[in-house]
């Protein structure tokens, strides 16, 4: 498994290691615990920008939810949102990109949001504003608008991208960060031929029923967050997300696989072929 992989797998880890008993309890009651750690996956991703040929990344996080959902795990706040700031850490480094402080993670309510629903917003602070929003964070007993938070340790210091390896991996692939996306798509498969194209035309390719996927799959069958796919070391790389049906790749049901050329992925009743030039 890739280090993006890993890194991605970091920030969910608190669901299934010692949290896992009162997490799954809190959890019951809308807010989608994939979700979360999707959402921010895809806030620091999206949020990228590219000074003196480094991909620097946001290091503030606003994670917004509906006030009932809130408040169900408000007394776990703390806790969640310490992992979450060191599952951002981790993708950081092992992404490549520069975050100038450790990143820190503000949950809020916002009223429009209905039980369930999330949505993120991303900032680049400097020391002295992140300085005030832990200040304003330590001093927040407003219960809709709750910027709870520790302070990250060593916040004011830069972290640097970890070196990427030039070459080894999987089949001695040398790892691509940035530059061209190949042409690739995942295509559907009807009774009456090929439908739709999808392409695969950015590192981080989400599969789901929720209408915030790049793929969405309006079907009972299918996950909220279903799968993924990923162009890793210069292949494209298919998770399955922990979905309660699963992904098949022809014909074998599978956790991940490397997509090939002419492979047939089946998810809920759809079929797509994946093609790659």
């Amino acid at each position: 498994m890739s280090q993006n992989r890993n890194a991605v797998a970091r920030l969910e880890d608190f669901i299934q290691g010692s949290v896992e008993g009162f997490f799954s309890r809190v959890f019951r009651t809308g807010v989608n615990k994939i979700e979360i750690a999707r959402k921010l996956e895809r806030a620091m991703d999206e949020g990228v920008v590219v000074t003196n040929n480094q991909r620097r990344a946001p290091n503030y996080y606003k994670l917004f939810m509906s006030e009932s959902d809130f408040r169900a795990i408000r007394q776990y706040a703390r806790l969640l949102k310490s992992q979450l700031q060191d599952g951002l850490l981790q993708m950081a480094k092992q992404r490549g990109y520069l975050v100038t402080t450790n990143p820190l993670v503000a949950i809020e309510v916002d009223n429009r949001l209905g039980k369930g629903d999330l949505r993120t917003e991303t900032s680049f602070l400097d020391a002295a504003q992140m300085q005030q929003q832990l200040a304003a964070a330590q001093g927040s007993t407003n219960p809709t608008s709750p910027n709870l938070g520790n302070a990250p340790p060593d916040f004011t210091q830069v972290i640097a991208p970890q070196p990427q390896p030039q070459g080894g991996g999987a089949g001695g692939l040398n790892v691509q960060v940035g530059g061209p996306m190949p042409d690739a798509a995942l295509v559907l498969r009807t009774p009456q031929g090929p439908g739709q194209t999808y392409p695969l035309n950015r590192e981080v390719i989400h599969i789901g029923r929720h209408k915030s996927n790049d793929i969405v799959i309006k079907e009972e069958r299918v996950s909220r967050y279903h799968a993924e796919i990923r162009f890793e070391r210069g292949q494209f790389v298919l998770y399955d997300l922990g979905s309660l049906n699963g992904v098949v790749v022809n014909g074998m049901l599978t956790r991940h696989a490397i997509l090939r050329p002419g492979d047939i992925i089946g998810i809920g009743s759809y079929s797509f072929v994946f093609e790659r030039r």
